[in-house]
Parts: C-alpha cells; structure tokens; sequence
C-alpha cells in the first residue's frame, strides 16, 4: 500500500470555500497520484477509502519552512510557518509516530498517535507556551448542522491570553455572536451561524475593536469547521479548515 501526502493549493489563499465533504473527498482519492511530496510506509493491499486520511497545519515559529513525518519518514515537506497546511494523506490504521521538525533536517518531536480506519484527522504541530513544540489533534467525525447552518469552533494556536471570533458580513457591534477563543491551544465549543458568505472577524477579548478582518469566505449550509488563530509574524492568520474537506489560510485585509 502506497500512502501519499500532497500540499493543499492554494492560488489565493484568502478567497474561497469549503468544498462539500463528499465531492472533495472522491477528488482526492482521484488525484491521489498526483503532486506528490513523500511516502509514507507501505504494506499489503491495495490503498482505498477505508484507509486514515491525515493533514497537517504549521502553526509553529522556528520551524519555517517543516517537514512533517509518518512512520518514521518524511512526509510533507516545506510547510511554510505561519498556517501553511497539506491536503490530506493516507496513513496506516493503527498506533503510527507522527512528527514534525525544520525543513530537510530530522524530526524534533515525534508523538504517537492511534488512526481508524475511515476517519479523517487534522495534526496542528502548535509552538509551545515554554518554547517547545507539541501537536493538537483534532479528530473529524462532528455532527452536520441544520440547513442553512455552518457549525465552527476555534483553536488558539497563539500565546494570546484570549480573542472574540466573530463569523458575518459586518463590523462587530455589541450584542453580535461570537466565539471566545480562550488562551494558547483552548478548543472552543461548537457554535452554528448563518451560511453563506461571510468574514472572520477577531478582537480581543471583550472588545469590539477588530485587529483582524479577512476577506470575504464562503460556508455552505452543512459544513463543519475548525478556525484556528495562528502566529503570522507579528500578527496573526486564520487557518480556516473544513471537516473532511479543504481549507483556506486567511489573512488580515484592511477596510
């Protein structure tokens, strides 16, 4: 079994949508031979949808680009800090070392982590809070939202104390939904919002004065979502990443 792990595209990294779970899940099993960037183990059979399906999001600082690692050998390569991400991968299923480490040198930390069949996961490798590296998981296998619903979540992969996540088509104003993204890697709480085209809007939090505003983005009804804040910089970006299906890095545009 030949497992294969392929950079997302990303030719406007600030516009676009999720892409139903469906059709882009049937895409990549299609182009699975395609822009290849590593192998990972093999082994017998032949490679189809009951295998693991991994992605991986660099929301480090040091390591700028990272290779990423499966099974002891080097997967993805050249994942740019600052909310760089892949497309998906097939792993084994079963308990495989995941790693991460600067771009054409060893791996710096390597986790185990267990994979069943037919599931879908995100590997954020996150800098820690003590400088040293750790990856978040985040298992895909959420419940869809009602029709004309778009259900998100937000992780803090920054050092900041805490952020209001707003999703709409206007500045934030008192009284608006949001979603409070506690401190460094804090998963928020599920929240749904209108579907349809909207911004991701971030204050800090209990303040309505935004200091990120990315472009317009579009969420189908029925899809679910992970936001995850990143360190860009000096600033921050937005890695917005749909369940089982692709994603966006997001950046600050200003009014």
């Amino acid at each position: 079994m030949i497992h294969i792990f392929r950079i997302q595209e990303e030719s406007d990294v600030n516009d676009g949508k999720f892409s139903r779970r469906q059709t882009l899940r049937v895409g990549l099993m299609a182009a699975a031979a395609a822009a290849t960037l590593g192998l990972a183990a093999c082994g017998g059979g032949e490679e189809g949808e009951d295998d693991p399906q991994v992605r991986f999001v660099n929301a480090t600082v040091d390591f700028s680009p990272a290779d990423f690692w499966v099974d002891g050998r080097r997967g993805p390569t050249n994942v740019q800090a600052g909310g760089g991400f892949t497309g998906y991968g097939f792993v084994r299923d079963g308990t495989r070392p995941i790693g991460v480490g600067p771009a054409g040198q060893n791996a710096e930390l390597t986790v185990n982590r267990s994979f069943a069949e037919e599931s879908f996961t995100t590997a954020i490798a996150l800098m820690g809070t003590g400088g040293n590296e750790e990856f978040r998981f985040l298992d895909e296998n959420n419940d869809l939202p009602p029709t004309s619903n778009v259900r998100l979540r937000v992780l803090n992969a920054t050092t900041a104390s805490g952020y209001d996540v707003y999703v709409q088509s206007i500045v934030p104003a008192a009284g608006n939904a949001f979603i409070p993204a506690q401190g460094y890697n804090s998963l928020s709480a599920f929240s749904n919002f209108p579907s349809g085209s909207r911004r991701v809007y971030i204050t800090n939090q209990g303040s309505t004065t935004v200091i990120f505003r990315s472009s317009e983005f579009n969420f189908p009804s029925r899809t679910v979502g992970t936001l995850v804040i990143v360190p860009n910089g000096a600033g921050i970006a937005v890695v917005a990443l749909q369940e089982q299906g692709n994603g966006a890095r997001l950046t600050h545009q200003a009014p």
